[in-house]
């Protein structure tokens, strides 16, 4: 079984197979799909319980916005690159099938192993990469390439890291890599309790959220860049919310509310890095 922090890697397996297996889902992920045949037997009964149809809707809708951005990305650039930081069971790269660019997959060796063990479709453009995130090595791998060019995803991922982590991180991103995007998860004030509630169920502890989405880019020494949080990509594309409960789409709809919620955030880092010293509430 997967426990703690590497066990919620398959709940967006899960999520997305289901997607995919559903009439008129969002889109299809034939090996999501066969890799959660495969895996789910190393689900726990833990998992399973905080696993909901709620979080199985979110993660399906998270999937398609960034998956968007992502096919934005390698539209616009020349010589695309595609970082997925705490990548899990991604099968973002067989779903999208770019044609162009390079595509890397980071995440700690245990998962990384067993993710290898499923043999995934070989293609020279495609890396998986076993290392944690919060380890510098990994960096070496992205030196031939123009960090105007790379976009990072951290997708699930920067909640579990201390807050100090975090900085940490963007620190060191922001030195190696000026001028990269990166797209990456906030919890809001309205769900940070209860994601700590499901945290502490699975030994997998959630460190911190925010109020203001933007005060994070702000204080992470990010340029702000689209708003890709659910109710902003609503409003540009209604059709994404044909699923929702009418409940849920009057929810969205109130800005004052959805401010409080999180969402996900996307940020160019400076070519001059510069961090300010700022307080995140939660």
């Amino acid at each position: 079984m997967l426990h703690g922090v590497p066990g919620t890697a398959l709940w967006g397996l899960r999520a997305r197979a289901e997607e995919s297996g559903r009439s008129g889902g969002l889109f299809q992920d034939a090996l999501a799909q066969s890799w959660y045949e495969r895996l789910a037997g190393f689900s726990s009964p833990e998992l399973d319980a905080w696993y909901t149809p709620t979080l199985q809707q979110s993660i399906a809708l998270r999937t398609l916005i960034l998956d968007q951005a992502v096919r934005a990305h390698f539209h616009h650039c020349s010589a695309p690159v595609l970082v997925e930081l705490g990548a899990g069971f991604s099968t973002r790269f067989s779903r999208l099938q770019p044609r162009h660019g390079q595509w890397y997959e980071l995440d700690i060796p245990p998962l990384m192993e067993l993710r290898l063990s499923l043999r995934e479709p070989p293609d020279p453009r495609h890396w998986v990469l076993a290392y944690s995130v919060l380890e510098p090595d990994w960096l070496a791998h992205l030196k031939a390439h123009d960090p105007s060019q790379i976009l990072l995803l951290a997708e699930g991922l920067l909640m579990f890291l201390s807050w100090a982590e975090v900085e940490a991180l963007f620190r060191r991103l922001a030195e190696a890599l000026p001028g990269a995007v990166i797209v990456f998860d906030v919890l809001g004030r309205l769900n940070f309790k209860a994601a700590q509630a499901f945290g502490e169920a699975l030994d997998a502890p959630v460190h911190w959220g925010a109020a203001d989405l933007s005060r994070v880019c702000q204080t992470l020494g990010l340029e702000q860049g689209e708003d890709l949080s659910l109710p902003a990509q609503l409003r540009l594309h209604p059709d994404y919310g044909r699923e929702l409960r009418w409940l849920q789409r009057l929810i969205l709809k109130q800005r004052w509310l959805t401010r409080r919620m999180g969402g996900t955030v996307m940020g160019r880092f400076p070519l001059a890095a510069s961090h300010a010293k700022l307080k995140i509430d939660v």
